[in-house]
């Protein structure tokens, strides 16, 4: 006599689906109905129509079918009903990431899939697609009138040339439909020659050759002037901002501290200003974070970010990096 197998250690439909049967009722539902509802919706109703034993064996069939792609978060230290409800969402969340490619599910029995009410339907959603529907009708109305406008325009063109003598031939005003391959090659062949591309072809086939490179004569780069002998003229005064992001700092660091640690640490080199801007971290209580921007010469801008990007720079555990600004100008 065979001894019963415990329930808990009886296979699940995990480990019994092969990959061309998946079957699962949940898993079922939500990829027939995760395109057409909303997700609230599916959660909503998958947590209150399945059982928690009905949406943990879910959670391992979908976890074996995507494999190490994708895991699910285990839900401690809640209720039943939060735990089924978090595991439910996770659940569709996978079937509608596109980067995740999963099997097609069947279901075996249709009793365990729950029936959708008009409650579950957005009638909005509805209205809106009617009203698309009925814009596209009005417009091919209006396509119609400009084709009938159309041919009453040729058909005066094709009266005024008859009654001034001239003869028009029906040829002259093909029917689409009527447009041989031959005459599309012609027109696309005429075209290709005309081009810019069929004239520097035909000019090239002619014996007209590009010049070499090593005859063509060098471009003068813009240069920067470095003279100290010749002080006739003086140059503007331009400068550049050094912004770095310094983070890690205690959260009662002071501006003047980081104003005092920047000018011990430039050296020889000149700064004109030093704005420290204190920006909101994760944990205030835990660490603070200031955006510094340092004022120096352009013509010292390399040396500046030299200097301040230097690990030496910087106390033991200050976290330091280039600070970009935002395109539009805000922090």
């Amino acid at each position: 006599m065979e001894a019963e197998v415990p329930p808990h250690q009886q296979p699940t439909a995990a480990a019994t689906a092969t990959p061309s049967r998946w079957e699962c009722e949940l898993i079922y539902f939500v990829q027939n109905k995760c395109k057409v509802l909303a997700f609230d919706n599916i959660v909503s109703i998958c947590t209150d129509f399945y059982t928690n034993a009905e949406v943990e064996e879910a959670k391992n069939v979908i976890s074996d079918a995507v494999g190490t792609n994708k895991r699910l978060t285990k839900h401690k230290n809640c209720s039943d009903a939060e735990k089924r409800r978090r595991t439910v969402a996770d659940i569709v969340k996978i079937c509608l990431d596109p980067n995740v490619q999963l099997p097609v599910f069947c279901s075996v029995n249709m009793n365990r899939i729950p029936a959708v009410g008009i409650e579950h339907v957005d009638i909005s959603a509805l209205l809106q697609e009617v009203a698309a529907l009925r814009a596209e009708v009005r417009s091919f109305t209006c396509v119609k009138g400009e084709i009938a406008n159309i041919r009453d325009t040729l058909h005066n063109i094709h009266n005024e040339a008859s009654t001034s003598g001239a003869v028009i031939v029906d040829s002259d005003f093909p029917a689409l439909g009527q447009c041989s391959t031959d005459t599309f090659a012609s027109s696309a062949t005429n075209f290709k020659e005309n081009s810019f591309a069929g004239v520097a072809n035909s000019l090239r086939s002619s014996g007209l050759t590009r010049k070499p490179e090593a005859t063509r004569k060098p471009a003068k780069k813009p240069v920067v002037g470095a003279s100290t002998s010749n002080s006739h003229v003086k140059s503007v005064n331009t400068v550049r901002n050094v912004d770095l992001f310094v983070s890690r700092l205690h959260p009662d660091t002071h501006t003047n501290e980081l104003v005092d640690c920047v000018n011990s640490t430039k050296g020889d080199l000149q700064v004109h200003d030093v704005e420290c801007v204190k920006l909101k971290s994760k944990f205030e209580s835990l660490y603070s974070s200031y955006h510094v921007s340092i004022k120096v010469d352009s013509i010292h801008l390399h040396d500046a970010v030299e200097t301040f990007m230097s690990a030496d720079a910087w106390p033991t555990g200050i976290f330091v990096k280039r600070y970009f600004r935002a395109k539009n100008g805000t922090q």
